[in-house]
This record gives C-alpha cells, structure tokens and sequence, in this order.
C-alpha cells in the first residue's frame, strides 16, 4: 500500500512538473548551455569538441521537449502530437508563411539597393547560379535550426504558456527566453553567432530580430495550432535571410520590419483582449 501511495505521488509530482512552464523553460536552457558553455570556453583550443557539443545542445532541447511530453498528461501528449501533424489549416497561413519572410528581406535588400550599396543584390545572383549548394544550405537550415528548436518552443513551450496567459505575455516570456538561450553561440567560435561578435551592431541587431520574430511565430501558430507551420515559417526567416544574404544596412532594415510586425500584432493582442473582456463584463 506505502509503495503505491509513493508511485503515486511521484506521478503526481511528475506530472505537476512536466506542466510547469517554468520548470520547462529552465530545465530547456540548463540543458543546452550545459553542452554550450563549455564549447564556447575551448572553442578556440579544440574546435572539433565544441562543434560536437555544439550539436549537443541543440539536440538537449529536443531531449528535454521529449522527456516532458511523456511526463505529461494523456491530453498533452495527445495534444502535442496532433499540432505535429495538423497540416489543413487553410491556403491563407500557407501564403503568409512563404510571403512575409521573403517580402520582409527582399524590401530590405531593395531599399539597401535604392540607398546606394550596388552589390546588394550580389549574393542573391551567386546563390541562384548555385543550386546544389542552396539544396545543401537548406537542409541543414532546417534540420540545425527550425526543425528542433519549433519542436520544442512552439510545439511544447508555447501551448504550456498558453494555458497560463494570453498570447502577448506569452510570447514576451518565449522571446525573452529564447534570446537568453542563445547567448552562449555568441562565444562559441565557429558558430553564426560567434562571427556577428560581442555587443557589435550585428549582435544586437540578432537580438532584436529573433525577439520580434517571436511574435511571427506565435501569431502563425494561434492561426493554425500546427508545429508544422512554425517549423516551415521559421525555416522561411532563415532561408530568406540566407539566400538573399543582407548587407549590415539592409539587416537593420530587415530587423526594424520585423520589429514593426511585432508591435502591430502587440497591438492587435492587446484589442483582442480588452474586447473579450468588455464583451464578459457587459454579457455578465
């Protein structure tokens, strides 16, 4: 009897806290700069090693998603597993998910083109001329990037939020913590981040975009609850970035749009909001 009391209440407790956001956040950058931190500290001694551990990392988060979701409750796992495979959501998020990144990118590149830098549309030319190296550059895009951070930070992390809060202060925490979880790649050479620098107008402008780009992401999975649709959108953001390859200028723009998406869906969250509330005060 003591014994199936104790099971229980260790499923309980399991339970309790495979449905903490917190504890999911937490346990989802300790994870990762467990492995990151140290390949940032002999990065430059043994790069080999570091890129593994960078690897690692990556795959921490995906390991920690996995371990919570079967912690879960039945409906959770349920739940996870069918915003995994929802793919019908309508031809309107398809649209949004290909048109805004390229749009966003490509007026950047533009306006960067019509301010004078007459290589601006340099890269773009020389990763068309290359289709075999644009494939391999995009499969590793998405399996080293989107593919594993979406399974966890909108397929697991956001719908935990959700439940808590409204979208606006849930993706205030996700972006937050999402920036935080990156920091170590800044001092990890070899990594994307590292070649931005430290506290250069690169590194922040990073910052700012994959904190405004947070709010894209949530705003496409309030509109299809799909894991898939975040795993492509955010696979968009990257590739467009990749493939038309913005000067520093033109990366300032492209940032200064995403953050101005940001603040109208802000915007928008927060109308919703006081409507919904101003609709139950005068229905009560």
């Amino acid at each position: 009897m003591d014994r199936e009391y104790a099971h229980s209440n260790k499923s309980t407790l399991f339970r309790r806290l495979s449905s903490s956001s917190c504890a999911y956040l937490a346990t989802a950058v300790v994870a990762t700069w467990s492995a990151w931190v140290p390949a940032a500290i002999i990065s430059d001694s043994h790069p080999a090693t570091a890129r593994v551990l960078q690897y690692v990392g990556g795959g921490a988060l995906f390991a920690v998603t996995v371990i919570f979701v079967l912690l879960a409750s039945p409906s959770s796992r349920t739940g996870y597993s069918a915003r995994l495979t929802r793919l019908r959501f309508g031809m309107r998020p398809w649209i949004m998910i290909v048109a805004i990144p390229f749009a966003v990118t490509g007026l950047s590149v533009l306006i960067d083109l019509a301010l004078g830098n007459r290589a601006a549309t340099g890269p773009f030319l020389r990763q068309a001329a290359a289709p075999g190296q644009l494939a391999a550059m995009a499969a590793f895009l998405l399996f080293f990037g989107p593919l594993p951070e979406e399974l966890s930070w909108r397929g697991f992390g956001l719908p935990l939020l959700r439940t808590r809060m409204g979208p606006l202060p849930a993706t205030l925490v996700l972006a937050s913590v999402w920036i935080v979880w990156h920091l170590p790649l800044f001092w990890l050479s070899g990594s994307y981040q590292s070649k931005l620098g430290v506290f250069t107008p690169g590194f922040w402008l990073y910052l700012v975009a994959a904190f405004s780009t947070t709010f894209l992401y949530t705003w496409i999975w309030e509109a299809t609850r799909s894991t898939i649709a975040a795993i492509i959108l955010h696979f968009m953001v990257n590739f467009s970035g990749e493939f038309l390859d913005p000067s520093l200028r033109a990366d300032a723009v492209r940032t200064a749009l995403y953050a101005i998406i940001a603040c109208l869906l802000a915007v928008m969250w927060i109308r919703d909001t006081r409507y919904r509330r101003h609709a139950n005060g005068s229905s009560a």
